[in-house]
């Protein structure tokens, strides 16, 4: 098989090997339920709550603040669904007077589950980005109402890999006594973070994203902030989320964690200089009307770029691109078998043509110096080709 060169870390990261190691003797050795309280079951839930312990001193967090999920979907789903339309309007009772304000660009999880909501009554205040993909917090601000219960707005942007405000909008709710949610998926173990200094209430988060287990997350919830219980049935998360305890995905997942964020200054500057290398040589051999990268003048994600091909199909370039060997997306990979246009390029602007045109590339710590040429050239055949059809 030819080499593969992996672009698409923004979809998903390889298991660290790191941690695999550290998890790997809890699915062999002590495989005890955690909940058990002979030695085995011991040894399992010392080694679940030290993984506890070990995300919460990442994000500034008391230990007792994090609650395990299997990623950040279901996380986002429990709190949305939890905090605007409490058990006592469990469908399919109408929730009256309840307003929830977001973004028109926020990952599918959320923007699926608030497009729910809106059906039973809430209503959803959706605010739409600039054209670098990038909220304001005056945005939100304006948007919010006497009757809104929750903000819900995403750390990273999961297609343009923009930075949003979300400390600044953090300061702004918690004088108006608003709760705030933020999707961090993109963002934990890629940037440093700490929920006291982003003011937010809630934060979620995917282990797969920083090269941790798939099938495995997390949940932030300030201690001082209710939350009501998600899966009834035992006392495990403290009765929040019923369900013998995964105790390898949480063990890998704290070893990923600490892992990345150890290595966040080296592994910034190498994402940065591949991303610049990267452009580099695009620049040398495309014209500006060839291509664009969407909120380039943003704060954005290290090694992260969405680019706008003028006139070529972003999925057909992919593709061209996988068969070169250099695997990229078109964007969030829950929705890259979609054929419709970019949400998320429409909410800042852009017209379906352009939507239709990007392509995502998302380095990660695997990625060697070579990558960059490697992509950038395979980049510059697939639009030259498509390009040359089009004539």
């Amino acid at each position: 098989m030819k080499p593969i060169v992996y672009v698409d870390s923004a979809a998903t990261t390889p298991l660290s090997e790191f941690a695999l190691n550290r998890a790997l003797p809890f699915l062999r050795d002590s495989f005890g339920n955690a909940s058990s309280r002979h030695s085995h079951g011991v040894t399992a839930r010392q080694a679940f709550e030290e993984a506890r312990a070990t995300i919460a001193e990442t994000l500034g967090a008391l230990s007792d603040e994090i609650v395990f999920t299997s990623g950040a979907s279901e996380a986002n789903a429990w709190i949305l669904n939890a905090i605007a339309a409490p058990n006592d309007a469990a469908p399919p009772i109408v929730v009256k007077n309840v307003n929830v304000v977001s973004t028109a660009f926020e990952h599918s999880s959320v923007w699926e589950t608030l497009r729910s909501l809106e059906r039973r009554g809430v209503d959803v205040s959706y605010l739409r980005p600039n054209r670098d993909g990038v909220i304001s917090a005056a945005d939100v601000a304006a948007a919010l109402r006497p009757n809104t219960r929750l903000v819900s707005i995403m750390t990273a942007n999961n297609e343009l890999g923009t930075l949003q405000p979300i400390a600044e909008i953090g300061r702004l709710l918690r004088k108006r006594g608003v709760l705030f949610h933020t999707d961090a998926t993109q963002a934990v173990g890629h940037i440093p973070l700490n929920v006291d200094e982003l003011n937010v209430d809630f934060l979620t988060a995917s282990a797969h994203k920083f090269n941790g287990p798939k099938g495995f997350g997390f949940l932030y919830r300030r201690r001082e902030v209710e939350l009501p219980a998600f899966i009834l049935g035992g006392s495990q998360e403290r009765g929040l989320r019923s369900g013998t305890e995964n105790v390898f995905g949480a063990v890998a997942t704290a070893a990923a964690l600490a892992e990345n964020v150890a290595a966040l200054p080296e592994t910034t500057a190498r994402l940065c200089d591949l991303e610049n290398a990267l452009l580099c040589r695009l620049r040398e051999v495309l014209s500006s009307s060839d291509f664009s990268v969407v909120g380039e003048s943003a704060a954005r994600l290290p090694g992260f770029l969405n680019f706008v091909f003028n006139g070529a199909d972003g999925d057909a370039i992919t593709r061209l691109l996988d068969l070169r060997g250099v695997c990229a997306s078109t964007g969030s990979a829950c929705s890259s078998g979609d054929v419709k246009p970019s949400r998320t390029l429409l909410a800042t602007g852009r017209s379906v043509s352009e939507a239709r045109s990007s392509v995502r590339v998302s380095f990660g710590r695997h990625n060697a110096a070579t990558d960059a040429q490697t992509v950038a050239d395979a980049l510059i055949f697939a639009f030259r080709k498509i390009a040359a059809v089009r004539k």
